[in-house]
């Protein structure tokens, strides 16, 4: 627990909540479906903290919660002290007609600065995004550059920020990576990274939060929650959530070898080969679902199939 105090100060906490939403069925029928159901913990000054899960696990409509977009059906999230908490939006606001510099401007304001704020960041922003003159010019590409560098410029109580570092090219994307570890490993910043790169999140945050359907499987020390999420991911064993018996996980696993381009999908204790870019997408997968193994985490996948075959 904090002791109110200094960086361990508690800013947040989310005690047994739940949010849910109808699902149509045809015309007239509705199911609730709940996005998250039971979730409980803390969050104090100067926490990374990553939330990893696989697609519809509830990770978005968790920071939806911490940002006050959304309330909860039961429960409470409790913010101690004036505490505000931004969702890091790229590109919010954006005007296809309008000048990169007015863009900024527009989509700071969005994000909650005051247009003076954004004024006197300008320059710091055009040099962030590379734009050089055309930062004057309306903006048919390079969008998303501009978009991460007004962004970053926020600086709430706890920073929420959703798969945002996929902008630009590829020196780009290293530079935004750079900058948002240095954020994230600041003793300054309370930052909860939502991502589908367990990698990712391992390299940046020292807290990881696992959520399955909705619910909390593992909250601790990175490491270990990666560990057992990736084993879990490999494994045939439905995933224990807590509050909840096993039930099997249907949507498949997507797996390739380190250093090959070949993909594979994990059902039924097969490993079955993916033809196309086009038979994979059909299947709901995306590049980030994939998992990369080493070539003996591979061999050892493919030896434990054999024998439970």
């Amino acid at each position: 627990m904090s002791d109110g105090t200094g960086e361990n100060r508690l800013l947040l906490s989310l005690r047994d909540v739940s949010l849910s939403y109808w699902l149509k069925r045809g015309i007239l029928r509705r199911k609730k479906h709940y996005a998250l159901r039971g979730v409980s913990f803390e969050l104090n000054a100067g926490d990374s903290l990553g939330i990893i899960g696989r697609n519809g696990s509830g990770k978005s409509t968790l920071l939806g919660l911490l940002a006050g977009t959304m309330t909860p059906d039961t429960g409470t999230v409790v913010r101690h002290g004036d505490i505000r908490a931004s969702l890091l939006s790229l590109q919010l606001g954006f005007v296809q007609y309008l000048s990169g510099r007015e863009n900024a401007i527009l989509s700071g304001m969005f994000l909650g600065m005051t247009k003076h704020d954004v004024e006197q960041r300008l320059n710091i922003i055009a040099e962030f995004a590379e734009l050089g003159d055309f930062m004057d010019q309306p903006l048919s590409s390079m969008r998303a550059r501009l978009g991460f560098a007004v962004a970053f410029q926020l600086d709430p109580d706890i920073l929420l920020i959703d798969e945002v570092l996929g902008v630009g090219d590829t020196a780009f994307r290293e530079k935004a990576a750079q900058v948002m570890k240095e954020r994230i490993q600041s003793q300054s910043s309370t930052v909860v990274f939502v991502s589908h790169s367990a990698h990712m999140v391992s390299s940046l945050c020292s807290r990881v939060l696992w959520l399955d359907r909705g619910r909390i499987v593992q909250n601790g020390p990175a490491d270990a929650v990666i560990a057992a999420y990736e084993d879990a991911l490999l494994s045939h064993e439905p995933i224990p959530r807590q509050g909840e018996s096993p039930t099997p996980v249907e949507a498949p696993v997507f797996v390739r070898k380190k250093g090959t381009a070949k993909v594979f999908m994990l059902r039924d204790n097969t490993l079955l080969p993916i033809h196309s870019w086009e038979e994979f997408s059909g299947l709901g997968g995306r590049s980030a679902d994939i998992r990369v193994l080493p070539e003996d985490k591979f061999k050892e996948l493919k030896s434990s199939l054999s024998e439970s075959g």
